[in-house]
């Protein structure tokens, strides 16, 4: 990150707090060359993924280990989606899975949305609707929303009351990248069409670091 931009940053936080940052980086007028680590204590790994455990649509469980060599793209949808929420989950499909289904270089990549759907019989009704391939799409219920409930260094802008949504919560309209690491390096605020683009030009950026890592070794 350039020092242009974590000046920026600095700014943002002082007078916005964890809400600031969030729509900061939510924005979409700031490009990176690197990801940043948005999680810098213990190496970039939150703390709470050491021990995550969920469920998805085959009942089939999701623990650390399950996210150890992979990218993975989090999202939420509450019980009812994938038509009638915050994301759209066509939307979701048409930009996000296709291409990672039919253009090279994204085996390594998952998607993982969390769900407050504790039915195995309504998750699997989610990946039917969307008619989507479940191991590379999961939907995975989650009692404390296990990727979004981690502290910043400023606080968890996750959680936080949605001013935008009345009664929801900033994560219910957030997608993250995950690194192969188990880092958070990046979000994006979904409620806008166009930053389901920006989460793939982000997530190139991202591949191509570990291309770069592999030539040098």
């Amino acid at each position: 990150m350039n020092k242009r931009l974590k000046k920026a940053i600095l700014f943002i936080l002082m007078i916005g707090g964890p809400p600031g940052i969030f729509l900061f980086l939510a924005s979409g007028e700031y490009h990176f060359k690197k990801l940043p680590l948005l999680y810098e204590k213990n190496n970039g790994v939150p703390e709470s993924y050491s021990s995550i455990s969920l469920f998805d649509q085959n009942n089939k469980k999701i623990t650390a280990k399950f996210l150890e060599g992979k990218i993975v793209i989090v999202n939420y949808m509450a019980k009812g989606c994938p038509y009638n929420c915050k994301i759209d989950g066509k939307m979701m499909k048409q930009i996000i899975y296709n291409e990672l289904t039919s253009a090279k270089g994204f085996k390594d990549v998952v998607i993982i949305t969390e769900t407050n759907d504790s039915t195995t019989a309504g998750r699997k009704v989610i990946e039917e609707s969307l008619d989507v391939n479940g191991e590379k799409w999961k939907f995975a219920y989650s009692k404390n929303f296990s990727f979004f409930n981690i502290d910043l260094p400023n606080g968890n802008p996750f959680t936080s009351t949605d001013k935008k949504y009345k009664g929801g919560k900033k994560f219910e309209r957030c997608m993250m990248i995950i690194d192969k690491e188990k880092r958070v390096r990046g979000f994006i605020d979904s409620s806008a069409d166009i930053e389901f683009k920006r989460l793939m030009e982000e997530l190139r950026l991202l591949k191509k670091e570990y291309g770069k890592r592999k030539k040098a070794v």
